[in-house]
């Protein structure tokens, strides 16, 4: 998947870097599911972030997000 997305014309070093495969065993539960949440969006390339500039939807969704998240670090929290 990084080999591909780096011969694409979009593709470079840096974007093809993060499509890397995960080195060590993926993690269950929720360190599981927030690593790949994370890996999600690490693969969004720059341009299609360009075109969603302004986009009140996706701008709600990332509120609503930062905001689960926040209440997730409280909760965990010793």
């Amino acid at each position: 998947m990084a080999s591909e997305h780096f011969l694409r014309d979009e593709g470079d070093l840096e974007s093809a870097s993060l499509r890397l495969g995960p080195g060590k065993k993926e993690k269950r539960g929720l360190s599981g599911e927030l690593a790949s949440a994370v890996e999600a969006m690490k693969r969004v390339p720059w341009t299609t972030l360009a075109e969603m500039k302004g986009d009140v939807e996706i701008l709600k969704r990332i509120d609503e997000v930062e905001a689960l998240l926040k209440s997730l670090r409280k909760t965990l929290l010793p």
